[in-house]
């Protein structure tokens, strides 16, 4: 039987400080977080989310067992829930959040051609996506901010915004986005 650890203090990188700034959700949202790692951008989250709700998920096991020790308490509270899923799998509810935030996901930027449908489900009509990376040179920034804007127009969302700004340590890429919706067929006048 392993020792049980409890999770180090919070070290908040900048880009989780700075990914919650530019979300600056509301108490009372829906949020997904996608790729929650080991739960630090999740205790953010969680700790505005007065009335709302975080549902965090993660592919890796060990990544969520990491998140929930670190989220007990939010966990405790109902503000938070976990889910051991890829993005692809998870069981999410269609029209459910307000918003979604991604910090340094790769899949969004390389093939997320089962993914982002994924997303656009499960954001509210007037929903939002938030896509955050901290690449390690400038060329990557650029060459992801195209791969992602690419990706993001190809699977039915509106850039409503992409900007990049430059730390003391690093550059960090910013794209919001939002779901187009397209008018069903039936309701199209004849």
């Amino acid at each position: 039987m392993r020792p049980r650890t409890t999770p180090s203090p919070l070290a908040v990188p900048a880009r989780l400080s700075w990914a919650v700034d530019q979300l600056d959700p509301r108490p009372d949202v829906q949020v997904l977080e996608i790729g929650c790692g080991n739960g630090t951008l999740a205790v953010l989250l969680g700790q505005r989310l007065r009335k709302g709700r975080l549902v965090a998920i993660d592919r890796s096991a060990t990544a969520v067992r990491a998140a929930h020790a670190r989220n007990a308490a939010l966990i405790a509270e109902g503000r938070t829930v976990l889910q051991q899923a890829s993005l692809a799998d998870a069981v999410l509810e269609d029209g459910r959040f307000d918003h979604a935030v991604a910090v340094n996901v790769n899949l969004f930027w390389r093939d997320p051609r089962r993914e982002l449908p994924r997303v656009h489900a499960c954001l509210k009509a007037r929903g939002t996506l938030l896509l955050v990376y901290e690449p390690p040179s400038p060329a990557q920034v650029q060459r992801i901010a195209k791969a992602c804007l690419r990706q993001l127009e190809t699977h039915g969302f509106t850039i409503t915004e992409s900007h990049v700004v430059r730390t003391d340590k690093a550059l960090m890429l910013a794209i919001h986005a939002s779901p187009v919706r397209r008018p069903h067929a039936n309701n199209q006048p004849h």
